[in-house]
């Protein structure tokens, strides 16, 4: 399956001499990555191989070197899409660091992505983990965050999931009396407990599954690699340093759509009550202005106050009840990770209409940013939605953020602008993806020609010509929505 690198740079950084060649150093990589490469021919579980570099260390000090430009190079060169490429940044990485990677994004690579080092270093450290760990922390799949050799379970979800629109719908769908929940409040109230109910139940069975794990098939030789393994005499599931439970998260861009609808068609403007919404949703959403209605409203992603008040709301909710859990089975915090991969088609096959003005078995949306369509004020007006989450506090394991920018207007100076100011604010991780809607219909008809065409889907990062048909499709939209 998949193989995280960890963090090469630093790892070859004290094997750089007098004698060092970027461009054989430089083509070695490339070779290196391609072999990585190799491995994704197992199919696509395993197309969620992470190489970081960069970042500073927990005295401040940036850890770029000559090879981080190295296999900025690489690549460039390579272009396929696995393995990902991350880039830790921070306040004082090499300018020329920073230039050559908003290059490569500005020219439609849609890669490194990019990944703050303060909030996330400091997630780690507020689950207990010491700062000269914390600052070794390295990306573990899509978008997942573990430390090499002391922390794994903070890439899993065998703590659980959360798909927050799912939960939503459940909850409406299947209470016996929707007008009884007479306010957005009483809907929240009716979702925590559902919520709740849940956690409780996959946390307990991820803590049985590691047991069964630990018992049926441990991995002696890959725990003798761990730290502490060995002295403890312990399977890696057991015998790591920090242990620190899992929990994923998907489908919160939805359901803050939802609940702002919900407010604002059942509750404000009273165009109907929230059980002919319910009769509405179970039928796919016969009626026109229903729907229209309910896509009018508030949407995440544009800065709007009426709509991101619903993230917090829900992001909160999830803190209780996670803290909650993690008091009753003890152990350390969890650590919440917003990981999509492509898993918001496979999420949207499983969830009937939602009251966003989702139709049903329609997929969700593609990170923790808005819905595609569904934005007006622009770039920043998404990312200062998101810089209202707490990512060091409520995302200790991790978000993924996608953005889309069109490739013809778009500098490297634009792009470093964009991060940094992000950055400084608090955000967590930025995937950026410049796209150019006549070239990508036209690697539809002529795909041989469009051999080196990159593009971040969600979670993961694929040649153009490589997706299927409904893939193919979503990045055109996406491209056509710049316009």
């Amino acid at each position: 399956m998949s193989v995280s690198v960890g963090l090469p740079d630093r790892a070859l950084g004290p094997f750089i001499d007098d004698t060092f060649d970027p461009e054989l150093a430089t083509d070695l990589i490339s070779a290196f990555m391609l072999k990585l490469t190799a491995n994704s021919v197992y199919g696509r579980g395993s197309l969620t191989q992470a190489i970081t570099v960069g970042g500073a260390d927990h005295e401040g000090r940036d850890r770029c070197n000559a090879l981080t430009r190295c296999f900025l190079e690489a690549c460039n060169r390579v272009r396929v899409g696995d393995p990902h490429l991350f880039l830790r940044w921070h306040e004082n990485t090499d300018p020329e660091i920073k230039l050559r990677a908003a290059e490569l994004l500005a020219s439609g690579l849609s890669m490194p992505l990019l990944i703050n080092d303060g909030p996330t270093a400091h997630g780690f450290m507020n689950a207990g983990v010491e700062p000269q760990d914390a600052w070794e922390y390295c990306v573990i799949g899509c978008n997942e965050l573990g430390i090499p050799g002391r922390s794994a379970e903070s890439a899993t979800a065998t703590a659980g999931n959360v798909q927050y629109l799912g939960l939503l719908n459940e909850t409406l769908l299947n209470h016996p009396d929707p007008d009884s929940l007479a306010s957005t409040d009483a809907i929240l109230a009716a979702l925590e407990t559902t919520m709740s109910d849940r956690a409780a139940h996959m946390r307990k069975w991820g803590i049985e599954h590691r047991a069964r794990m630990v018992e049926s098939v441990p991995t002696p030789f890959t725990s003798a690699l761990m730290r502490g393994c060995i002295r403890r005499g312990q399977d890696l599931l057991v015998g790591m340093d920090y242990h620190l439970p899992g929990v994923y998260e998907r489908g919160l861009t939805n359901a803050v759509n939802a609940l702002a609808a919900v407010e604002r068609v059942v509750f404000e403007d009273r165009a109907m009550s929230l059980s002919e919404l319910v009769a509405a949703m179970r039928d796919d959403f016969p009626c026109p202005e229903v729907l229209a209605r309910l896509q009018a409203a508030p949407k995440w992603g544009n800065d709007d106050p009426r709509a991101d008040r619903w993230a917090a709301e829900l992001i909160a909710m999830r803190e209780r009840v996670l803290n909650s859990v993690d008091e009753q089975f003890g152990g350390a915090p969890h650590m919440q990770c917003h990981v999509v991969r492509s898993l918001h088609h496979v999420d949207g096959k499983r969830i009937a209409a939602s009251p966003d003005g989702r139709h049903a078995w329609t997929p969700v949306a593609d990170s923790i940013g808005a819905q595609t369509g569904s934005t007006y004020s622009g770039p920043t007006a998404v990312l200062n939605s998101v810089l209202k989450i707490d990512a060091a506090g409520h995302y200790r394991g991790g978000y993924n953020l996608n953005i889309t920018l069109p490739v013809s207007h778009t500098s490297p100076g634009e792009v470093v602008a964009l991060a940094e100011t992000f950055f400084r604010r608090g955000g967590q991780e930025l995937q950026i993806n410049c796209l150019d809607a006549g070239r990508l219909r036209a690697a539809c008809r002529a795909p041989e020609q469009h051999q080196d065409l990159m593009v971040r889907i969600a979670g993961f990062t694929a040649r153009f010509i490589d997706l299927s048909a409904a893939e193919q499709a979503e990045m055109v939209q996406r491209a056509d929505a710049l316009t």
